[in-house]
């Protein structure tokens, strides 16, 4: 056995990835195997044979292949196992995994009628030692027995199923949809129909489920497969082809592993179809039959990616067979391009339930061919890799559309709407919705009212494609917000974004509420910054003015007046904060609300003229229990000791981490940037337990404040966007204290 594992060791690691590596382990393992067999079956009298079942039995032994084993005899179990266990022993103790079967050929039979499992594996059995005539002869008998159950059978083979998709850009290259399962489906499906084991899938071809050139072109999808699985597997990655995985391993070529992973699972698809006697969806011959299945939604989906995989759609669009193999990884991306691009586009006119302004949108449409085209077509730039794909893709998208029959007035409308793609849910998640110069930047670069409702359709079903944890209800909330703004703005009635109109308008409702007001109220009130005014209700303002009034009264560092009401999405709460302005203020608040179980989506940090901080925060819960008055209460008594030093929030928070720890890897990012009235800085790193505290405590060292953020986790990578001002509230120029913030950020933030 040492021999045999240093040999093996030896050509896992220099070995070429690929089917002709996998036969050679197959070689090696099975010489060893009959050389064990031979000393254990030494006394051994009876009829006698050891089968290699499962992938080893097709030879294709990967390196952390189990080893399937199946001992058929005929000899009494007394003298049977002896002999099994001093074939089994050498091999546990090698370490190698191992798995076994004891039965007589009746057993056999009936095993594989009992457990699919038994069945499949067998379907692929090779004789190693022993009488292997025999052997041969039993499993041969087992097939024949499974053609005569074919009509059962087959069925129950076509259930298996089929995680994921084989467009992920995180592929199971085993068991999931193109993975070696699919291949090994045929292959079992080809030995039942054949009536003989280990037939390969000669009798699909000659049943006329499979054509020759399908047979080859599974043939070398399964090549290209095999060669990544040994790849990922020698260098510990498993059967998943990771991001890591991809990005680390340079002989991994993973477009061409999706690209046999999409072919192998829509041939299995199509071959399914027609064993089970189901219509097989014929590919869109027309730019009508193509806008039919995606108007029909998720159900066209698969009919358009095997006819994109097949290339039948390349006479309409070209160059999208190319993108279904397409690898662009980005934070929170799951498919390939051309994937993520046709599940867009299927999305497009069905909005989820629960948000009416998108609902609105929809169906305002004029022609849905123009969302529906610009949804399948705002990723074509990304055939080409690096920044600008918007810019890049509009106007291969405007040919397309036209290739599509669109006029030329619809084609444009195509392009611009691929072009601004991007734009709503970027200022949605980066950029302060109260500022005018945000709004009129916005509306300007939209510049067509009759733009706004596509593109806010196409921006959530671009989200929505992307991931689950892409366009978040919180997101939702912030896009409609946004379009609500915009479609102000850009009335032909309207005179700029109106947020100074707003806020005015909403001081004089506020003062006209306020009968029987203190002096300090309706001093809160006209002195609040437009910016506060735009985006409150005047009863908001007026319940604000009273916690600012009360705690002016009697002002005390240590003192926090807290009010909780609902939040603007689902499962989320608005808390507003009104205490004493001082250093650290925001740093001790975040701390203390990580300590009470919340995560913070936004703030908004107002200073007023009386000293008086009032800081507005979203909110939700960080843990798997829902907010109650509990987590409130907890956090006002938490953040009234923080405010008295007498709240260790750096030791309490590292515990709290111990509990909650970081799950995602990412590298800790900060830059700084002048984004017209605003100094910018953004901040992307593995999300945590206090992360704002940690931020906050770096901005607030170097005499900063933080006047407004914007808090985004996908896939446990946090990317917060902050507005930073000096202290007297203007922007920071000091490029030196700027690269100093953001160094201290990197190493507070930096995993220990």
């Amino acid at each position: 056995m040492e021999s045999y594992l240093a040999r093996r060791d030896e050509h896992i690691r220099s070995a070429t990835p690929g089917p002709a590596a996998a036969r050679a382990l197959s070689d090696l393992t099975d010489e060893a195997v009959r050389a064990l067999a031979r000393t254990a079956s030494s006394s051994l009298s009876g009829r006698w044979a050891l089968m290699a079942l499962g992938g080893w039995g097709s030879g294709a032994l990967l390196p952390d292949s189990d080893l399937d084993l199946l001992v058929l005899s005929d000899a009494r179990p007394e003298q049977l196992r002896p002999f099994v266990e001093a074939l089994l022993y050498p091999l546990w103790d090698a370490g190698l995994h191992v798995g076994h079967q004891v039965r007589s050929p009746k057993q056999q039979v009936k095993a594989m009628r009992d457990d699919l499992t038994v069945c499949t594996s067998a379907l692929t059995a090779r004789p190693l030692a022993g009488d292997t005539s025999w052997g041969q002869d039993v499993m041969d008998r087992c097939a024949a027995d499974a053609r005569r159950r074919a009509k059962s059978l087959v069925p129950q083979l076509l259930e298996r199923p089929r995680p994921g998709s084989p467009f992920l850009l995180e592929p199971d290259l085993k068991e999931g949809a193109g993975g070696r399962r699919d291949f090994d489906e045929l292959v079992w499906v080809s030995a039942v129909l054949g009536g003989r084991a280990g037939a390969g899938l000669g009798p699909l071809i000659s049943a006329g489920y499979l054509s020759t050139e399908d047979a080859e072109i599974l043939d070398d999808c399964a090549r290209v497969v095999s060669a990544a699985r040994w790849e990922c597997q020698r260098n510990g990655y498993g059967h998943r082809m990771s991001l890591d995985a991809a990005n680390e391993l340079e002989s991994v070529d993973a477009e061409a592993v999706q690209a046999a992973l999409a072919r192998t699972a829509t041939t299995l698809t199509r071959v399914r179809g027609t064993l089970g006697g189901e219509t097989v969806a014929a590919p869109p011959r027309s730019p009508d039959e193509l806008f039919e299945l995606l108007v029909s939604g998720e159900g066209g989906r698969e009919a358009l990616e095997t006819a994109a995989v097949e290339g039948a759609l390349e006479r309409m669009l070209p160059g999208m067979r190319a993108l279904m193999s397409c690898r662009r990884p980005g934070l929170g991306h799951e498919l390939t391009v051309g994937a993520h691009s046709i599940r867009a586009a299927t999305l497009a006119l069905h909005p989820p339930a629960g948000d009416p302004a998108l609902s609105r949108s929809i169906e305002s449409r004029e022609d849905s061919r123009v969302l529906l085209a610009a949804s399948l077509l705002h990723d074509g730039g990304k055939i080409e890799s690096g920044a600008g794909h918007a810019d890049r893709g509009a106007p291969l998208a405007r040919d397309a559309a036209m290739r599509l029959g669109l006029s030329h007035k619809q084609a444009d409308d195509v392009a611009d709407l691929v072009r601004l793609h991007l734009l709503l849910v970027e200022t949605a998640l980066r950029d302060d919705l109260d500022q005018e110069d945000v709004i009129l930047r916005c509306s300007a670069a939209i510049d067509r009212p009759e733009l706004l409702a596509p593109l806010h359709a196409l921006t959530a079903a671009d989200s929505r494609a992307t991931g689950l944890a892409t366009w978040t209800a919180w997101t939702a909330t912030l896009v409609d917000t946004l379009v609500s703004r915009l479609d102000v703005a850009l009335s032909p009635e309207s005179d700029g974004a109106g947020l100074a109109s707003r806020g005015e308008a909403v001081r004089s409702a506020t003062l006209e509420l306020m009968d029987i007001a203190s002096d300090a109220e309706r001093r809160f009130v006209g002195d609040a910054p437009l910016r506060y005014l735009a985006g409150r209700t005047p009863d908001e303002v007026r319940r604000h003015g009273r916690l600012v009034a009360e705690l002016a009264a009697s002002p005390s560092a240590t003192e926090v007046l807290i009010e909780v009401s609902d939040g603007p999405a689902p499962a989320t709460a608005a808390v507003t904060v009104v205490a004493v302005d001082r250093p650290e203020l925001l740093t001790r608040l975040s701390g203390a609300m990580a300590l009470s179980g919340l995560d913070i989506l936004s703030v908004d940090a107002y200073g007023g003229s009386s000293g008086i901080a009032l800081d507005h925060f979203v909110v939700t819960s960080a843990t798997a229990r829902p907010t109650d008055t509990e987590t409130f209460v907890k956090f006002e008594r938490l953040a009234r000791a923080a405010l008295r030093d007498r709240l260790e929030l750096a030791v309490r928070l590292e515990e709290r981490r111990k509990h909650y720890p970081s799950r995602a890897k990412g590298a800790v990012e900060a830059k700084t940037r002048q984004r017209g009235w605003a100094t910018e800085l953004t901040v992307s790193a593995p999300d945590r337990p206090g992360l704002l505290h940690d931020i906050a405590e770096a901005v607030s060292a170097n005499g900063l404040d933080i006047r407004w953020a914007r808090v985004q986790t996908i896939d446990g990578i946090a990317r917060d966007v902050f507005h930073l001002s000096d202290e007297n509230g203007g922007p920071v120029d000091d490029a030196g204290v700027l690269g100093h913030v953001a160094m201290q950020i990197r190493a507070a933030l930096r995993p220990r």
